[in-house]
């Protein structure tokens, strides 16, 4: 697929700013890291890299279209769950003779993990309205809170950005991988689906959202470059004669 020369090159700028800031990064807590025995300090770094932001009180949600939740209440509402998985991502761990600049495998995970799922949260959160609701230690998942109403405008939104996801981000990302790391293409799987959640405070610093749909999104973001959806997703866009998986 070819991008317009313009947001390639907009895309480019920002994915390298964000390997620049996470090499940055490494350099600053890399001898503090080893000294204290690295491996499960990184891999606690990593999967909490963004926890601060994510956590809430009771009276600052940031699940699109509660930002109040009374701790004890029990909210319901419709969503659009929308998950990208990293395949196979434990074996980012292995260095190859390839990757250059990278002294080990968890320089490596940090990288692309602090860069990808930035990306991806950046290409499709450009609507206002959704919210990065978790950033996973190998993915990301997106919610996005819609009006009944607009359902079938809202998934085929949520479809296109899925498919900007794999045909554009991606394919810069690799590229820009490949050229500074040398590091072989990653792949990754989305899934989404759309169904009645509950919103509830689990403790005073974190509000979840419980729900078929987020589950099931989760299970269909295990393909390789491909976009997995609910029946009901299906329906919907089949309704507005959208050709699906093109």
């Amino acid at each position: 697929m070819k991008i317009k020369n313009g947001k390639n090159k907009k895309m480019r700028e920002f994915i390298n700013r964000l390997f620049d800031d996470a090499e940055r990064d490494w350099n600053i807590i890399r001898d503090e890291l080893f000294q204290e025995g690295g491996n499960e300090c990184l891999l606690s770094s990593i999967t909490n890299t963004y926890s601060d932001s994510l956590k809430v009180r009771s009276n600052n949600s940031i699940i699109p279209g509660f930002s109040v939740i009374e701790d004890g209440n029990i909210y319901v509402g419709d969503f659009i769950a929308f998950v990208v998985d990293i395949r196979e991502s434990t074996s980012l761990f292995k260095i190859s003779y390839n990757d250059h600049h990278i002294e080990n495998g968890l320089q490596k995970v940090f990288y692309i993990t602090s860069t990808l799922l930035q990306s991806i949260a950046y290409t499709v959160l450009e609507k206002e309205g959704r919210q990065a609701v978790k950033l996973l230690g190998d993915g990301i998942l997106v919610l996005f809170k819609v009006d009944s109403k607009e359902i079938s405008q809202e998934i085929l939104s949520v479809y296109k950005a899925a498919k900007t996801c794999i045909n554009e981000t991606m394919v810069i990302f690799n590229e820009v991988l490949g050229q500074r790391y040398g590091v072989t293409p990653l792949e990754i799987g989305i899934g989404i689906s759309y169904g009645k959640s509950i919103v509830k405070v689990i403790d005073k610093f974190h509000t979840e959202v419980i729900g078929e749909c987020v589950w099931e999104a989760s299970k269909l973001s295990k393909g390789r470059n491909l976009i997995k959806l609910s029946k009901n997703v299906e329906n919907f866009l089949k309704n507005e004669n959208v050709y699906l998986y093109e």
